[in-house]
């Protein structure tokens, strides 16, 4: 991730792929899954934007901007 690689491991179109069944269970029987949710909604940026077959590590794509340093004023 800090070199901006993401090769491929478990892709994001694969686990996409299990977590749409995953959700189809749940509902079958009722039940929510938010977090699943949140995470489908994820995966959907990413394979958009070409990303499909990176590991799912690419996920820090998103999440980079959290984890940024703010630079400091140089004056």
């Amino acid at each position: 991730m800090e070199r901006g690689a993401y090769p491929a491991g478990f892709r994001i179109r694969l686990h996409q792929k299990d977590l749409n069944i995953c959700r189809e269970m749940a509902r079958a029987k009722g039940a929510e899954l938010p977090v699943i949710e949140a995470a489908l909604r994820e995966y959907a940026l990413l394979i958009a934007a070409g990303h499909g077959d990176e590991d799912v590590s690419a996920l820090f794509r998103l999440k980079a901007a959290l984890f940024a340093v703010p630079k400091t004023d140089p004056r």
